[in-house]
């Protein structure tokens, strides 16, 4: 793995996973009608996927974010890696 490609994929596993903060937030909200859900500093904060918790503890959050964040970075650097193999021409 280049540097360049390391730095494209951490970059995406990150934003896949802020993205995926919202996502879980408003699906709690608007399908199961759960509104403790929160944006906010002073609630809840949802850590995202693919472990979604309830946290308000600090550290607990950077934790289990970096977990999510690291499990991201392999599926798309998995995916990364097949993507040539499946459009490699013959």
């Amino acid at each position: 793995m280049t540097k360049k490609s390391f730095v494209v994929i951490l970059i995406l596993s990150v934003i896949v996973w802020y993205i995926s903060r919202y996502i879980v937030a408003l699906f709690g909200v608007f399908i199961l009608k759960n509104f403790n859900a929160t944006f906010y500093e002073s609630g809840c904060s949802p850590t995202g996927y693919p472990l979604f918790y309830c946290v308000d503890n600090n550290l607990s959050l950077i934790l289990v974010s970096f977990i999510n964040i690291a499990f991201l970075f392999l599926i798309i650097w998995k995916v990364w890696k097949i993507l040539p193999k499946l459009f490699k021409r013959k």
